[in-house]
């Protein structure tokens, strides 16, 4: 006769050593990077951190579902380890976060999409560049970064040191909570989405109004295709941060509320202002120390909303 057991099996403590593991390698790669000004930045070290973005990270799960294990002296002993790689990844990207930046992606990009595309071709690098923007601009953002050729060639555009690093941010978050349940990682570091989340009524108002004043001078199709995230090359440009993150948050307010949040880490990516920025700044504009310009930015952008573009949204 047999007996059955009910067993409870937790993979947490696999998926740390995994983390481990996985943040000592990149950890490696990344001092390879700094000793080597960027010699050792190519594509294989490329092709690595996207697989670790999009296969590996997005399964692995930190957060205890059942039986919580986080005192038992095993767990304390993997939490060591992982702390101690991931901390250290943060602190090589804290110290040598120039240097990342300054990772020649471009160059590798032109080489690759040379190679793919234009083997015989004696066109300089600025006109192979100026080729791969008109290629991929002429896809949206989703049918671009879902294709063949992106997971080939375009993928090398991508700051993929600065997601893992965001990742190890959270990683350490997570360890100081105890693993609550808290979501954080969204494996569409690309923004892809089929929303609309302001429709071409909308953004012919912001264009006619503030094109060429608060931010750079765009068409209003480019501004469209920013403002909804269908853009792969980056269109607006900031050319007064203060009243622009003002805009995004009223626009924010009118778009659906599930998207929001989504809405406003794109449009920020697309600036490359960070949310802790906004957050502390977006309302400037509207304080008691604000200039006579923003105040009366304010009363304009107040009122081309209440009687313009809310009405749109019935």
């Amino acid at each position: 006769m047999t007996t059955k057991n009910n067993v409870t099996v937790n993979n947490i403590d696999g998926n740390i050593l995994l983390l481990t593991v996985l943040f000592r390698d990149i950890n490696q790669h990344w001092i390879n990077e700094i000793n080597s000004n960027g010699d050792s930045f190519d594509f294989d070290s490329q092709d690595i951190y996207k697989h670790i973005i999009q296969q590996i990270i997005p399964i692995t799960e930190l957060v205890e579902k059942i039986n919580p294990e986080i005192q038992k002296e095993e767990r304390q002993i993997l939490l060591k380890g992982l702390k101690g790689s991931v901390f250290e990844n943060i602190k090589l990207y804290d110290l040598y976060k120039k240097k990342f930046n300054e990772l020649p992606r471009e160059r590798l990009l032109i080489k690759e999409f040379r190679n793919s595309k234009y083997p015989q071709s004696t066109k300089d690098d600025k006109s192979i560049k100026d080729i791969f923007i008109c290629f991929k601009e002429t896809q949206q953002r989703k049918t671009y970064y879902n294709s063949e050729f992106y997971n080939e060639v375009g993928f090398l555009e991508h700051n993929f040191h600065e997601e893992i690093y965001l990742y190890s941010l959270h990683i350490k978050k997570q360890i100081n909570k105890n693993f609550k349940n808290e979501n954080y990682f969204d494996s569409n570091y690309s923004m892809n989405t089929d929303v609309i989340f302001l429709n071409m009524g909308i953004t012919h108002y912001i264009h006619n109004t503030f094109n060429g004043l608060v931010f750079e001078d765009v068409t209003e199709q480019e501004l469209y295709k920013s403002l909804n995230l269908k853009n792969t090359a980056t269109y607006i440009k900031s050319k007064d941060t203060r009243k622009l993150l003002y805009l995004f948050y009223k626009l924010r307010n009118i778009i659906n509320e599930k998207d929001k949040d989504f809405w406003l880490k794109g449009v920020l990516k697309e600036i490359q202002v960070s949310r802790k920025y906004y957050d502390s700044i977006y309302k400037a504009v509207t304080w008691k120390d604000a200039t006579d310009n923003q105040k009366k930015f304010v009363k304009l952008i107040d009122s081309l909303f209440k009687e313009k573009i809310e009405p749109l949204l019935l």
